[in-house]
């Protein structure tokens, strides 16, 4: 963790399991009012992960997500990140996908829950998508995966084509209709773009 001159303020270390996932609140509680970032790496032979930020809006709790510092690409293959939590409201996650491609694409979803375990995934039914055609999931672990409301975690999409396009929106449904509502978009990463060991 760095202030917004480059000076460290801290180092932290934790174990991520494989396939799995964590979220780190207020990161910078301890160092309030700060600027600053954090870079992360693993020393770890063969690991590799995506991470990325969020900053909120103290009085809508709004997010903006931040992009991530990355050390060096992995070898190639196809992978995204979604979730889906309820905090006081529903937030629910929407799925785009887009085959740019000139031919079909097959592709599947993985659910993996925060905070466990994922060696053995949780795949959903394969799919077919048209060249030239898109879809979108609406409220895509329960649509796809039948999770509840309080399930949180990360999603992967594995793809025969690189042409296959993610991005996922999570948001909040307000009580009154003449609300607005707010979240964030995340484009899916692929396996390439991971953060991987030194």
């Amino acid at each position: 963790m760095y202030d917004a001159t480059g000076a460290m303020l801290e180092t932290r270390t934790m174990d991520l399991g494989p396939w799995s996932n964590n979220q780190i609140n207020r990161i910078f509680r301890n160092y309030q009012p700060v600027n600053g970032y954090v870079d992360v790496s693993t020393p770890t032979d063969g690991g590799a992960f995506y991470c990325y930020g969020s900053v909120l809006d103290n009085l809508t709790s709004d997010p903006t997500p931040c992009c991530r510092r990355c050390r060096r690409p992995t070898s190639p293959s196809s992978g995204g990140g979604a979730g889906r939590g309820r905090s006081g409201r529903l937030l629910p996650d929407d799925v785009d996908l887009n085959n740019a491609g000139t031919t079909a694409a097959e592709y599947q979803f993985a659910w993996l829950p925060r905070g466990e375990d994922n060696s053995t995934l949780t795949l959903s039914d394969p799919f077919t998508l048209e060249a030239g055609a898109s879809v979108r999931y609406e409220n895509v672990l329960n649509a796809v995966f039948g999770a509840e409301p309080d399930a949180v975690g990360a999603l992967a999409v594995s793809a025969s084509t690189p042409d296959l396009l993610a991005m996922s929106r999570t948001y909040n449904i307000p009580g009154a209709k003449i609300a607005g509502t707010f979240g964030q978009e995340l484009p899916g990463i692929p396996a390439d773009m991971m953060i991987a060991d030194w």
